[in-house]
């Protein structure tokens, strides 16, 4: 009888510690769902990356709060709505009005945040960052040059003003510019595989000048992100380029050109 006792007794305890863990547990889980859906920036921000724009446009009118930061938040998402939009239609109604490329509610509803946001807080970047965006979208490079060029005297070293500024330029006839804005950024980013492919292009295709589109393909090349669509493309350039000017090979490495390591599991 001792015995069994003592073993009830250890199962009672035992029983105890898993259903003490389990509520441990559930509260955990349900902490974290909470909280992965809580009306907060950083979630509207991960569910944009994620391309979940129901949710994050949901979840960006319940950020408490009247911010300039918010009201950057709504424009970015007013603004993937309206590109996903066009993207889905094949960018057929893209463009057809010359004087505005990219119309309807949602970029009118991005305009407006991102107008509201820098009258809220005119010394932010950011702000002026996505309105040149938007700009540049709808074809006004005037404007969109005006509203970039402001963000980057806001904050001179910021990466994606520059790359913007290095998209802009090309299309308004002035590449030069454009490259001078692209190496400034790569002096501070140099593994940022964005900014070399940029140059690489406008050298490749603007400048016409094969023996520095062969060194910023190579470098773009070099540190391009796993699954990047245009690494193909830029491989075909390159190629290209060195079987017609061989002489311009870049005596940098071509890291590219290595075969990949491919893992064979061991078999006993």
């Amino acid at each position: 009888m001792e015995n069994g006792r003592k073993v009830s007794k250890a199962v009672i305890v035992t029983i105890g510690i898993f259903f003490a863990l389990l509520s441990i547990a559930v509260v955990f889980i349900f902490q974290s769902l909470a909280d992965r859906f809580s009306p907060t920036v950083s979630n509207v921000e991960r569910f944009l990356r994620k391309g979940k724009l129901e949710e994050a446009f949901a979840l960006s009118s319940k950020v408490p709060g009247e911010t300039a930061v918010k009201a950057i938040l709504r424009g970015r998402v007013f603004l993937a709505l309206a590109l996903k939009e066009r993207k889905d239609d094949g960018w057929r109604r893209y463009g057809l009005d010359q004087s505005d490329w990219l119309k309807g509610q949602e970029v009118d509803s991005a305009v407006a945040n991102f107008k509201k946001a820098i009258s809220m807080d005119k010394k932010s970047a950011d702000a002026y960052f996505w309105l040149g965006i938007v700009y540049k979208e709808k074809g006004w490079f005037n404007e969109a040059e005006d509203a970039l060029n402001e963000s980057l005297r806001l904050n001179p070293k910021r990466i994606e003003t520059r790359l913007a500024l290095g998209a802009l330029y090309p299309l308004m006839d002035r590449p030069r510019e454009a490259v001078k804005h692209l190496v400034y950024a790569y002096k501070i980013a140099p593994d940022n595989p964005d900014i070399a492919k940029n140059v690489a292009r406008i050298y490749r295709f603007y400048l016409d000048k094969p023996e520095s589109a062969m060194i910023w393909f190579n470098r773009y090349l070099n540190n391009a992100k796993p699954g990047d669509i245009d690494v193909n493309q830029a491989k075909i350039e390159m190629n290209e380029l060195i079987a017609r000017y061989p002489e311009f090979v870049p005596e940098e490495k071509q890291l590219w050109r290595q075969p990949r390591r491919i893992f064979i599991p061991r078999y006993r």
